[in-house]
């Protein structure tokens, strides 16, 4: 909201010649008009100077007051600004410092993923002569394994170390993506079940730390939209991380959907959770920029607001529904847009 600065003498003149005005509309007409008794004009005159200074004492304590509510909003908005631009600079380090990490998760990564077939073409080389030494000596230990034992599992061990490589190749890719500089024209083509299985990845720990009852149910119907994963992924990212956060034991659980609905031509996804749920007092105000419960443990109060903002610039809308006790329900949904309305000038 932009506030008209008016310099300071010009509202004092103002005021003069409102005060002014009011005087004479008061003693030139009103009072003289409603006055019986001669006697009174006498007294008025007498102190029409007493009186012409008071009313303007009450102008300019009340100019003074609107002057000092308009520099605490003046301040309050730079301090708002100064915050943004700290965190902007914040986000822009960790940036930097995730996509150096990932970078160098990435190189021992590669080893396993590049040496894990070679060791099952040695395996199964070399299993018909220890099958061989088997038939004819008997059960013999491998390290801490019976061989007989081992030979039933390695496959699947080897499948295992696999597939963790795979899974940490996924989860770099993802802060890889999270960390890059995003194209301001969001005309990417973003799969919304892609963004959420990512976030997913990422926050698999917290997910497994905080809770035993984790879903997640994909419509498999949703079209592409045209917009950008990467801060969608934020977006959703934010959304688990408060409800993971909201529990109060590992019983409860955490529920993401993803559906689309055909008729209103939209995407919905829906982040629940069951955990303490949020005040009405507090619900209407969790999007307002640095609002947070958390300050204390390092809440900004700029992840929702963000998010919201996010959402919004997809054309979209995020919505709270919240009951104390009982949890909490975040609705992200998203227009579904032709590709060339939105490139086009």
């Amino acid at each position: 909201m932009k506030i008209l600065h008016v310099p300071k003498h010009i509202r004092i003149v103002v005021l003069y010649i409102v005060a002014a005005g009011l005087w004479i509309l008061i003693t030139d007409h009103a009072i003289v008009r409603f006055t019986v008794n001669p006697g009174w004009l006498v007294t008025i005159e007498e102190y029409k100077d007493l009186a012409f200074m008071a009313i303007t004492t009450i102008l300019l304590y009340v100019e003074r007051k609107r002057s000092d509510k308009t520099q605490r909003k003046m301040e309050e908005l730079e301090r708002i600004q100064l915050e943004k631009m700290a965190h902007a600079d914040k986000m822009i380090t960790l940036g930097t410092l995730v996509s150096g990490v990932a970078h160098e998760i990435n190189n021992p990564t590669n080893f396993i993923t590049l040496n894990t077939p070679i060791l099952r073409e040695a395996w199964h080389g070399i299993r018909p002569v220890l099958d061989g030494y088997y038939k004819a000596e008997g059960d013999f230990p491998v390290g801490r394994f019976q061989y007989s034992a081992l030979r039933e599992r390695m496959d699947q061990l080897l499948d295992g170390v696999a597939e963790g490589a795979e899974r940490i190749k996924r989860i770099v890719s993802s802060l890889k993506d999270f960390a890059r500089p995003d194209p301001s024209d969001m005309n990417q083509a973003v799969e919304m079940n892609r963004v959420v299985q990512d976030a997913v990845a990422l926050l698999k720990n917290p997910i497994e730390k905080q809770t035993r009852h984790f879903q997640v149910r994909y419509d498999e119907t949703i079209p592409t939209i045209i917009g950008s994963s990467q801060k969608l992924e934020q977006v959703m990212i934010n959304l688990i991380q408060n409800s993971l956060e909201a529990l109060t034991d590992m019983e409860q659980g955490v529920f993401v959907s993803s559906l689309f609905d055909e008729h209103a031509k939209t995407i919905v996804i829906e982040v629940r959770d069951e955990g303490r749920g949020i005040g009405e007092d507090i619900l209407s105000r969790i999007v307002d920029p640095f609002f947070t419960t958390k300050r204390t443990s390092g809440g900004t109060g700029l992840g929702l607001s963000i998010a919201a903002r996010i959402v919004k610039d997809h054309g979209g809308e995020l919505t709270f529904a919240s009951v104390v006790g009982t949890g909490t329900t975040a609705k992200m949904t998203l227009p579904i847009k032709a590709k060339k309305s939105l490139i086009e000038p």
